[in-house]
């Protein structure tokens, strides 16, 4: 059986730079809806606490693949 796996670490930055867009989304909102913009500061720290464990998460289990993934291609030639 043939296979393909290809692994982009780019991919694993894609998420904060999402979250990046989607808080400048938030703010625009915040102000589109004439609300103070330090009404914003609880987000803050969940941005970043979620987003660094997700990216902490994202590397680790693409660190982990590809030591599988050459496990497994070192057994097999």
């Amino acid at each position: 059986m043939d296979y393909w796996v290809e692994l982009r670490p780019y991919l694993v930055w894609a998420w904060p730079a999402a979250a990046l867009v989607g808080f400048g989304v938030l703010i625009a909102g915040f102000i589109a809806a004439h609300l103070p913009i330090r009404y914003l500061w609880p987000f803050l720290p969940a941005v970043a606490f979620v987003g660094g464990i997700t990216v902490y998460i994202s590397w680790r289990q693409f660190q982990t693949l590809q030591a599988v993934l050459r496990q497994e291609l070192a057994a097999s030639g």
